[in-house]
C-alpha cells in the first residue's frame, strides 16, 4: 500500500479497497510502513483502521463501523495487542453478542526453524483467548510452507517438495491443536 512509485501505490490501494468493501474486516501485512508513510493514503470514512508499524514487516486492520457496532467501542490501548510490533497483534472485541479476537501476522521469511516464526507461533498460543472464552480468526502471511505442493519452481513450473517441517510441527503442536484452529480456503 505504501509503495513509493505512484502506479503501484494506486494499484495495491485499489484491491485492497475492493477487499474492504466485500467484507466486514481485512488485514493488511507485509506493509513495510512508518508511522509516517500512515499519514499519505486517503482511507474510507466508514472505516476504523489499526496499525502495527515495522518498515521491514508492518501489519494493519481495517474494520467497517457496521461491523464494529456489534461490540463494545475499540479502546486502542486496550483492545490492540502488539504482541510482536509490525508481525503480530491481536484485537479483541467484546459485545452482547460475545466474544472475538482477530489476529494479524506477517512471520518472518526464511530458513525451516527461523527463530521469528517460533517465536511469533509461541506468543499467539499465549495471547489468544481459550475457544470457550471468543471466537478467534487468524489473517496474514504464515511464510512458511507445510505442503510438498504449497511451492513450485518458476522456472519450469514443477513442485519444488520444499517445506518447512519443523515449523509446521510447531504451529501444530503449540497453536492448532491446543486451540482448535482450522484451516479455511
Amino acid at each position: 500500500l505504501f509503495a513509493t512509485k505512484v502506479a503501484r501505490q494506486m494499484a495495491k490501494r485499489q484491491l485492497a479497497l475492493k477487499l474492504f468493501r466485500q467484507h466486514d474486516f481485512t488485514g493488511l501485512f507485509e506493509m513495510h510502513s512508518t508511522a509516517g508513510t500512515l499519514e499519505a493514503p486517503t482511507l474510507p470514512h466508514d472505516c476504523t483502521h489499526l496499525w502495527s508499524h515495522d518498515a521491514k514487516a508492518g501489519i494493519g486492520l481495517l474494520l467497517k463501523h457496521d461491523f464494529l457496532r456489534n461490540f463494545n467501542p475499540i479502546d486502542q490501548e486496550r483492545d490492540w495487542n502488539q504482541i510482536m510490533p509490525g508481525r503480530v497483534a491481536i484485537l479483541s472485541l467484546q459485545g452482547a453478542q460475545g466474544a472475538l479476537d482477530i489476529v494479524v501476522d506477517y512471520f518472518h521469511t526464511g530458513q525451516d526453524g527461523a527463530p521469528g516464526r517460533a517465536e511469533a507461533i509461541r506468543r499467539i498460543s499465549h495471547h489468544i483467548r481459550p475457544q470457550r472464552d471468543a471466537l478467534t480468526i487468524m489473517v496474514g502471511d504464515w511464510n512458511f510452507v507445510a505442503e510438498d505442493e504449497d511451492r513450485f519452481c518458476k522456472t519450469d513450473a514443477s513442485w519444488t517438495g520444499a517445506r518447512n517441517k519443523s515449523t509446521q510441527e510447531k504451529w501444530m503442536h503449540s497453536l492448532q491443536s491446543p486451540h482448535h484452529i482450522h484451516e479455511l480456503h
